[in-house]
């Protein structure tokens, strides 16, 4: 797995690609070594020896299997501890739930976590209506840059002040370009959630 990663590093090969290539490395390799220094003693096949019984891992009852395959569920499990006790372990603000999660994502599992996910906020979603909002949940600023994206229209009535408005973010001090801000109820059957949008130069607003 060395090479795979010094070639990426190095010369920005694609994992797949030399792992591929270097599958008929590997095979050659162990052609030259079972016909030469790893042949079998009367040098007629091209094949090793047989390893002694005394070196063999012990075979799991009423199986075909050795002992290796724990060893390998050992070891693989120990990495995968190993891993998620430092993530945990490290600093963050978020819960353990939370990191516990974006572990999964970060190791392959990201369908498994979605699928959790949606099983439970399937069975414990918010519920519905509830009184309206008096305000929004940002203070109104009363700059508004010169240039902004078109306001948001607004999805439920009556619209509170300074819903679907661009305005710029509290740390902007009147000089550059401002990170400009919008709030808004998305929903009609949740008129207490809000969303906030923050506009990307050439793309679509990010929620």
């Amino acid at each position: 797995m060395a090479v795979p990663v010094w070639l990426k590093l190095r010369f920005g090969v694609l994992e797949v690609i030399s792992t591929l290539l270097l599958n008929f490395v590997a095979e050659s390799l162990v052609s030259l070594m079972v016909q030469g220094p790893l042949q079998e003693s009367q040098h007629i096949y091209p094949q090793s020896d047989p390893i002694a019984e005394v070196a063999r891992l012990p075979v799991l009852p009423g199986t075909r299997l050795h002992a290796g395959l724990v060893l390998a569920l050992l070891m693989s499990s120990t990495l995968v501890v190993v891993s998620y006790a430092t993530t945990m372990l490290g600093p963050s603000n978020s819960s353990l739930t939370i990191r516990s999660f974006e572990w999964l994502r970060d190791h392959g599992a990201a369908g498994f976590a979605t699928s959790i996910e949606t099983i439970y906020y399937s069975l414990n979603a918010p519920a519905t209506g509830g009184p309206a909002l008096r305000k929004l949940p940002l203070r109104p600023r009363p700059s508004v840059a010169s240039i902004h994206p078109p306001n948001v229209a607004p999805l439920i009535s009556p619209v509170l002040r300074g819903e679907g408005v661009w305005v710029p973010a509290e740390t902007w001090s009147g000089g550059d370009s401002p990170v400009q801000i919008a709030q808004f109820r998305s929903d009609p059957s949740y008129p207490q959630m809000v969303a906030g949008v923050v506009p990307l130069a050439g793309a679509v607003p990010l929620v």
